[in-house]
């Protein structure tokens, strides 16, 4: 099984990216003519022509190939994000098996090492980050065609991009989303609802379907600070909490203060988008049942 998992805005504050021979950073950004003027960076999207009559995203491609020092310099998409969530995946899962969705680049493993860049779907983000569906852009797509089904962890403005770029693989695909109106997916594409229901004690819990592998029940414990017992309460996260061994009302949560709460999901819950771009999955703490 293949885990696909889209980017995220937030980069770690050691991510470089790439230089021009002029010595200015290049920022890779969806508009380029929209960014603030800077004298010590030069914009540009991964597409456009560099210095040398090629395009950047082959500058991209041939550090990945050569390990000279400027590749080396860079980090592996699932090391460029701030968010532990893609090294807990990594982790979970293996390093072959893990791929991220990037606005920037395209569908790309997460060993691939990924110059910073500032491009995101998001309706938020500012007018020179946003990438309108109008825009062109040549993006990559590096996962093999090897027949094993692939899940789908993302917002459902990375949806068109994951369908367009999979559409011709082979194995099965699921698409896990939370909204309430069930997407409208190419055919090949399963839908996977996450369901929520609330119980009594004001936690959430709720069964899923079973990974496209066939997999048997899968289940994931991380330990959560007091802050996230509210958060799971109110229906964020569909989940079992227990503190101190028991089922507690969200008032007893919220007393317990530096207490911590066993998180645990059965199944497909546990990788639910909005869960893992908040971080709830911990590094090194999940283990299959």
């Amino acid at each position: 099984m293949k885990v696909v998992i889209q980017c995220a805005a937030g980069k770690r504050s050691d991510a470089v990216g790439l230089r021009h021979p002029d010595g200015r950073h290049v920022v890779f950004v969806a508009q380029p003519e929209l960014a603030p003027t800077s004298a010590t960076a030069v914009y540009a999207r991964p597409d456009d022509v560099a210095h040398d009559d090629r395009v950047w995203r082959q500058h991209v491609l041939e550090l990945n190939d050569r390990p000279t020092a400027d590749a080396q310099a860079l980090l592996p998409a699932y090391q460029l994000y701030a968010n532990e969530t893609y090294r807990a995946l990594a982790d979970r899962f293996g390093l072959p098996s893990l791929f991220i969705l990037s606005a920037g680049w395209g569908l790309i493993p997460a060993d691939f090492r990924t110059p910073l860049y500032d491009i995101t779907f998001s309706a938020q983000a500012d007018s020179w980050k946003r990438r309108r569906p109008r825009d062109r852009f040549v993006d990559f797509q590096m996962m093999p065609d090897d027949g094993e089904p692939i899940v789908f962890l993302g917002g459902k403005d990375y949806l068109p991009l994951f369908c367009a770029l999979t559409a011709g693989l082979e194995g099965r695909k699921a698409v896990f989303f939370r909204q309430a109106q069930e997407p409208r997916l190419p055919t090949g594409f399963q839908p996977c609802a996450i369901p929520r229901r609330r119980v009594r004690t004001g936690t959430t819990s709720a069964p899923a379907p079973l990974f496209p592998d066939g997999s048997k029940s899968q289940a994931v414990e991380c330990r959560v600070g007091a802050r996230r017992h509210q958060a799971i309460s109110e229906g964020r996260c569909h989940a079992d909490v227990v503190v101190g061994g028991r089922a507690h009302s969200p008032t007893r949560r919220r007393r317990a203060g530096g207490r911590h709460a066993r998180w645990r999901a059965r199944r497909t819950p546990a990788f639910a988008p909005a869960e893992l771009r908040r971080g709830i999955l911990r590094e090194g703490a999940s283990r299959v049942a």
